[in-house]
């Protein structure tokens, strides 16, 4: 399965798990985000489209016009999608009516905006003990993404450097990202 995600990239790290790496999951800003738990193990976001890996990281600049200095960080750190490949995953579809029944979870509090039943969604089904679940993104409910758990793929995940791409306004699929959220660039 190909998956991707945007990452803050060193422009040199490929497979390691460290800051810079698209493998790293910055744990210090764990805790708000939709699926995060951080008490039980770190989440990794990313999605089945890169166009909605792209919109999750523009999403802030809605309404607004932006320009390539957006992806390059404070930090040196500058904005990319990977591509990553992972095989053998047990994944909770949350996208499938069933899948929701059966674990009485209601289809608005998939995506909804409050944290506290989001996060205990994921607790719930981390101690499932699969690897993730899907989801269908808060954007675009036509667009899937994944929440996975770091403890239990990061033995599965595989990065070339040719897979990663910085992220600028001259890409197509940023351009799309920012017509679908109305941002001028």
């Amino acid at each position: 399965m190909e998956i991707y995600r945007v990452f803050d990239w060193d422009g040199i790290t490929v497979n390691k798990r460290i800051i810079g790496g698209p493998l790293y999951i910055p744990g210090h800003r764990q805790g708000k985000g939709r699926h995060d738990i951080p008490d039980s193990d770190g989440v990794f976001y990313c999605s089945l489209v890169k166009i909605s890996a792209i919109a999750e990281a523009l999403h802030p600049f809605i309404n607004l016009t932006i320009k390539n200095k957006v992806f390059h960080l404070e930090s040196g750190l500058t904005q990319s999608l990977v591509k990553i490949s992972i095989d053998n995953l047990g994944l909770i579809d949350l996208t499938d009516a069933k899948e929701l029944l059966r674990l009485s979870i209601s289809p608005q509090d998939v995506a909804t905006l409050d944290r506290r039943i989001t996060q205990e969604i994921s607790r719930k089904i981390f101690k499932m003990g699969v690897d993730g679940f899907k989801w269908y993104s808060a954007i675009e409910s036509k667009w899937t993404n994944l929440t996975l758990f770091a403890s239990r793929i990061e033995d599965k995940v595989s990065v070339k450097k040719e897979d990663i791409q910085k992220l600028n306004i001259d890409l197509i699929e940023v351009q799309e990202a920012c017509m679908f959220l109305g941002i001028n660039f």
